[in-house]
């Protein structure tokens, strides 16, 4: 099946209840400028076979008050995943497994697009190795 480079509404993470529950009892690991809170169950219905990871991005507003900023760097997080996603995809498919994960920035300066890419590669191989565990 060739790679698809989407993006849908079903694979973000939306869920009041579901992300209440990823902070209070998800695990966390940190890769500057990036902090990531993630959950990994075993899929148990057949959306979580379309689509294994869901995905919420934020960004506070301590250091960048404008919202323009904000939606900015998420929009270059967004995009970074939406490009690395399917190697993670098919690895969960593989072991059974769904993903509930929230990446947050945490930097207090502008990022560019291709400082995004090199930590959200370094994020997906370190959760490919989380998982491998």
């Amino acid at each position: 099946m060739p790679v698809r480079y989407t993006f849908k509404k079903a694979e973000r993470l939306k869920k009041r209840r579901l992300i209440e529950q990823l902070f209070a009892q998800g695990r966390s690991f940190s890769h500057p400028p990036l902090r990531v809170y993630y959950s990994i169950h075993p899929v148990t219905d057949q959306h979580h076979v379309a689509y294994p990871a869901q995905v919420a991005f934020a960004v506070p507003g301590k250091y960048f008050r404008k919202a323009t900023q904000r939606n900015r760097i998420k929009r270059l997080l967004r995009e970074a995943y939406r490009l690395q996603k399917h190697e993670l995809y098919d690895y969960l498919r593989q072991q059974g497994m769904a993903l509930h994960w929230m990446i947050i920035y945490q930097g207090k300066e502008m990022p560019t697009f291709e400082e995004i890419q090199q930590k959200m590669q370094a994020v997906m191989l370190r959760m490919r190795q989380i998982q491998e565990k």
